[in-house]
């Protein structure tokens, strides 16, 4: 491990998870590490990723300057409930297997081992500890849509996510809306909450070139046009809704719109497949699964539209991506969406299908507004970066730590992005 100069300040970063499965909250570990990499002022300070043991091939090309990657090993009962998903998985029993509940975790040695001044729980889960900490519950969705999670797994994250943010010597979130939800929710002190905004990480992977993005065309053998649709297979992103909407346009106008689902496929994958083939849009509507970062890039480059049909956001990572990549957008006009799409997006009621496909229609036929919405999108997302979002996060651990603010620092806290 890495010596730390006598100033220096040492974070550990909670990043124990597995390649594909967390979906957005991936996205902003990968991002954060990428921006806090970048730093190079000489401060000393060092960031140390905790991840599990043989699993961190993902965060590794993101890794550099004061960041390092440590790996610890994987507890028994999280490996024997991995085990239990995928032989529900592999058995074909998908739905029995009840939502996970979460627990308040009294301690964890492994990572405090580590010695750092301040410890970050980005995955949601924590554990209680007299070192200052910065908690990101990321939002409280099962809140708002307790239908969607088990009697268990409600109780299990109210009192986890209680227990972690009355510890928590700060507790962030990545946008406005965010924000007043938690403070409302769990009645915390309004200056206890701080809001960092994301960015797109979509500039940070490999370019794509034509030929390369085709080959992925012909790989999935995906049609010439296409709206693009990147999210897990959870109720809350509403595929159901989206095929509603494709329905209806394809009843009422007799315009056929293919619709590309990437994400990584859970439970609620075979209730999606078997509405989609009563609703007759087998050949309309592509799943691909979890696909690596390259393709993710090639999917943008050759989409028409980004579709967002989601009935809860904490922060729409898909959103900036499209706005980096020029594709005009249509999403839901709900929680955090209309302020961060600003503009950027047609936005429709996620629960009226007809508002769906009015809304989708507009962005795939209407070229002026398809060249309106692309214009406005690169705008909205120039505000946005991880290296001025990891300039963020290290003035507030070093506040969180005790340490003296620069005026810089003082200044990224106190002016924030509103998103």
């Amino acid at each position: 491990m890495a010596i730390v100069r006598r100033d220096g300040l040492r974070v550990v970063i909670d990043a124990r998870l597995r390649d594909g499965e967390p979906g957005g909250v991936q996205q902003v570990v990968i991002g954060l590490a990428h921006g806090l990499s970048r730093l190079t002022d000489g401060s000393g300070d060092e960031y140390l990723f905790a991840t599990w043991k043989h699993a961190a091939a993902w965060l590794g090309p993101f890794i550099g300057g004061s960041c390092r990657i440590v790996e610890l090993p994987t507890s028994r009962l999280r490996a024997v409930g991995r085990r239990a998903r995928q032989l529900v998985a592999a058995t074909g029993l998908l739905g029995t297997l009840p939502s996970p509940a979460m627990r308040v975790v009294t301690s964890d040695s492994a990572v405090e081992a580590l010695r750092g001044r301040v410890i970050h729980f980005q995955l949601q889960r924590a554990f209680l500890t007299r070192t200052p900490t910065m908690y990101q519950p990321h939002d409280l969705q099962h809140r708002h849509f307790p239908e969607f999670f088990s009697p268990e797994a409600r109780v299990g994250r109210d009192r986890a996510y209680q227990a972690y943010c009355a510890q928590a010597t700060a507790v962030v979130v990545m946008s406005e809306w965010g924000r007043d939800d938690i403070v409302r929710q769990f009645q915390l002190p309004p200056e206890k909450v701080c809001v960092v905004p994301g960015a797109p990480l979509l500039p940070e992977y490999p370019a794509v070139s034509d030929d390369a993005a085709e080959s992925v065309r012909r790989k999935y053998s995906l049609p010439p046009r296409f709206a693009y649709f990147p999210a897990q297979t959870f109720p809350h992103k509403n595929h159901l809704g989206l095929f509603e909407a494709l329905a209806w346009l394809r009843n009422s106008t007799g315009l056929e719109i293919p619709v590309v689902c990437s994400g990584r496929r859970n439970e609620f994958h075979q209730v999606l497949r078997k509405r989609a083939r009563d609703l007759l849009l087998d050949r309309q509507v592509h799943f691909l699964g979890f696909v690596p970062a390259t393709e993710v890039r090639a999917l943008y480059k050759l989409c028409s539209a980004v579709v967002l049909p989601s009935l809860f956001e904490g922060w729409a990572l898909p959103l900036g991506e499209a706005f980096v990549a020029g594709v005009p957008v249509a999403c839901s006009r709900v929680t955090c969406l209309p302020r961060q799409s600003d503009g950027a997006a047609v936005l429709f009621d996620p629960r009226d299908p007809i508002a769906i496909g009015r809304a989708l229609e507009r962005v795939w036929t209407d070229d002026a507004l398809r060249a309106r919405l692309v214009d406005r999108g690169r705008q909205v997302v120039g505000r946005l970066s991880w290296d001025r979002t990891a300039e963020m996060f290290r003035a507030h651990y070093r506040r969180i730590a005790g340490r003296r603010l620069s005026a810089h620092e003082q200044e990224l806290i106190q002016g924030a992005p509103v998103c």
